[in-house]
């Protein structure tokens, strides 16, 4: 249960700055994103209640079972919107990728984002309503603000869920360290701001977490700075209590890790530990040693940018004698979740060594982005879901993934061919490639059990949208028994000189579910879309010159058409206002038009 509220706690830290955003009003974003704040805090409390009575039925398994996978798309959709903010942001570099998100553009992100966010709050109402139904309660959550109150008015403490030490203030931050050890009963998470100030390890020790049985969650934050200051000694002397679950340390300045952290005499320290996050420790040389820690299921390193290699020192030793593969041990047996990202001088990644019976049994989603060097990745036997982002020249190939379900590229400005052994991923259901202009997606068509394809937003330099051949591959009819079939679901992003849909769609039969997004040179949709007879749902956005749909017969082939929704298509719009739908199609049973 821990570590689904430590998912919930980390959603919850990420959506109130972006719904402060000024953006998020303007896009329309602010009061969903509000809603679900009130959501989270809500399931928090629920999840407080839910430990305190420590149930462990089916139900309430099941329960947190479906909040982790909301959670999780809430984690996903926000961390989204921040790469989007962030690039908005980017001074002078709004290019011809960026050109895509630009507010004057109407090839619009929040209109996806504002869909996800609704969606999320919709699952979460549900989440609640069968919480209700096992009995569970909110309760107050008790973390180290609230225990801390009573010497807010004296001590630097600027926010309910933080301990913030004032810059440049060292008196201020010694007293702070002494009155935090005094305080026996801390619970729940703290976070310690301002560590520059801390004179050395001996006065780090006088926090005396390491007494501090309640605390679940540490957070240890340096100020961004060109000098060590002895990081290494305070954080030595900030050694926390074994019952540790989650641990984040952010711009700290050390050569290495402190000792309860790396070395083997220590490696029990932190065996309850479910999340770690190292951020921005750029002096390191190495990640320490995780493979061990048994309960471990998030690992996040962003910008540790002295590292060069990921050794075999990362999995842990054996220490077992006997190196058979029936009793030797299991590397990362429990992780889940793993993100890499910022580390631009990596270059590859040891296997684990043969002792090892298994290594990351349990992966289910690995992220790696802005590590443009890295040549290799080891093999994610489990893996599901996989997401590279930003400035990859090559995709390390990726063989034995054939569990893998999930695969995101984007933001690859380099990037000119998929990565090899993609054709192995046998399991592969949804793959979603955008932003790479230079990318030539062949390849795809050979995936056999892909259900779901996104695709797109290549250079608007370019006036032919680059799809895959595939009239040689897949089959004529949709009901054929051949082993390679279309993709049941396809989503193109188009951009302004793409005035033709690719002719390669036509051999889609099998095609369920079309949405074409952004295609603003496009006045007409083709005659051949007709032939599409297993269509249910097709779905126009942003295409500001459409003014036509095909001919009317060609919309009667349509026989399974249900849906036909239209946003952002104000020519298309107009030609379809009631009274005068030469292009309507007259049996779809649901059908919208705005904007």
């Amino acid at each position: 249960m821990a570590e689904v509220l430590l998912v919930v706690q980390g959603v919850l830290r990420k959506v109130l700055p972006l719904a402060a955003e000024e953006i998020s009003s303007s896009w329309g974003l602010k009061q969903d994103l509000q809603i679900l704040a009130e959501k989270l805090e809500m399931i928090q409390a629920l999840l407080s209640d839910a430990e305190s009575k420590d149930l462990t039925s089916r139900a309430v398994q099941l329960w947190i079972k479906k909040l982790q996978s909301v959670a999780t798309e809430a984690d996903d959709a926000l961390d989204e919107y921040t790469y989007v903010l962030l690039q908005k942001k980017m001074e002078g570099s709004l290019d011809k990728v960026l050109h895509f998100f630009s507010p004057s553009n109407p090839v619009l992100f929040h209109v996806e984002m504002a869909r996800k966010v609704k969606k999320i709050n919709h699952s979460l109402d549900e989440v609640h309503k069968s919480a209700s139904g096992m009995g569970l309660r909110a309760v107050e959550v008790i973390n180290a603000s609230v225990t801390l109150r009573e010497i807010r008015q004296t001590d630097p403490f600027v926010d309910d869920s933080q301990i913030v030490g004032r810059k440049n203030d060292i008196s201020e931050m010694r007293c702070l360290i002494e009155k935090v050890g005094g305080l026996h009963n801390l619970k729940g998470e703290v976070k310690i701001y301002g560590l520059e100030n801390v004179g050395n390890g001996e006065e780090a020790r006088r926090a005396n977490l390491s007494a501090k049985v309640n605390i679940h969650n540490l957070e240890l934050h340096w100020s961004t700075r060109t000098q060590e200051f002895n990081d290494t000694d305070i954080l030595e002397g900030l050694k926390p209590h074994t019952h540790l679950k989650g641990l984040t340390m952010r711009n700290f300045e050390g050569s290495k890790f402190p000792s309860w952290m790396v070395t083997s005499e220590h490696s029990m320290l932190l065996w309850n530990l479910v999340k770690i996050r190292l951020d921005n420790c750029n002096k390191c040389k190495q990640i320490p040693t995780l493979g061990q820690l048994t309960n471990l299921k998030i690992v996040l390193i962003p910008k540790l940018h002295n590292v060069k290699w990921i050794g075999e020192d990362f999995y842990g030793s054996t220490n077992h004698g006997d190196n058979t593969n029936e009793s030797a041990p299991i590397a990362f047996p429990a992780l889940q979740e793993f993100t890499l990202s910022g580390m631009s001088t990596l270059i590859g990644w040891s296997h684990a060594i043969l002792s090892f019976a298994n290594v990351f049994p349990q992966l289910d989603r690995f992220v790696v982005e802005d590590c443009p060097e890295l040549a290799n990745l080891p093999d994610f036997k489990s893996l599901q879901s996989l997401r590279a982002v930003n400035h990859f020249h090559v995709i390390p190939g990726i063989f034995n993934l054939q569990s893998l379900q999930k695969m995101s590229i984007t933001g690859c400005d380099k990037l000119s061919t998929l990565p090899v052994g993609l054709e192995a991923c046998t399991s592969l259901e949804w793959l979603n490639i955008q932003f790479c202009p230079v990318l030539q997606p062949e390849g795809v068509q050979w995936l056999s059990g892909l259900k779901e394809l996104e695709i797109g937003y290549f250079s608007d330099d370019l006036v032919n949208f680059p799809f895959p051949k595939i009239s040689d591959v897949y089959s004529v009819s949709s009901n054929t028994n051949d082993h390679t079939q279309p993709p049941c679901s396809l989503k193109l992003y188009g951009w302004p000189r793409v005035q033709d849909l690719p002719t390669q769609l036509q051999h889609l039969l099998g095609l369920r579910v079309l949405t074409l997004w952004g295609f603003e040179g496009l006045e007409a949709l083709p005659e051949w879309l007709g032939n599409l007879s297993s269509l249910q749902i097709l779905e126009l956005y942003h295409c500001k010159k459409l003014k036509y749909l095909p001919s009317l017969q060609a919309m009667e082939n349509l026989v399974n058409l249900r849906v036909l929704e239209m946003f952002g298509c104000r020519l298309l719009n107009k030609r379809c206002t009631l009274g005068k739908r030469p292009e309507w199609h007259k049996d779809c049973s649901h059908s919208r038009c705005s904007g």
